[in-house]
């Protein structure tokens, strides 16, 4: 029982966050409140409870939006988040040169 509990968490975890990386892809990229919108949903995601894996790549998507957005602060507290998790070197490489 409990762990169809824990079953029925994760996959409520996983929804909530695809659809937020639904959302975040149908949207236009037009105007700077479009883009901003977009990081919005990104940093969102970063705050479901996936799997570290899938984590690095909701890191990974945010930390190259938000440094696009020249918001450098917020891209490398994802990058720091992403380091903690100790992705491949190449990764780590270039999120200590965001954090920078």
């Amino acid at each position: 029982m409990n762990e169809a509990i824990q079953l029925m968490g994760i996959c409520r975890e996983y929804i909530l966050g695809l659809q937020m990386e639904l959302a975040r892809k149908e949207l236009p990229r037009r105007t700077v409140d479009d883009q901003v919108r977009i990081c919005e949903l990104a940093a969102y995601f970063t705050h479901c409870n996936l799997q570290p894996m899938h984590l690095m790549l909701t890191l990974r998507t945010a930390v190259s939006l938000f440094y696009k957005m020249k918001n450098f602060k917020t891209a490398a507290s994802f990058a720091r988040r992403l380091i903690d998790l100790g992705p491949k070197p190449d990764i780590a490489t270039i999120c200590q040169s965001t954090r920078v």
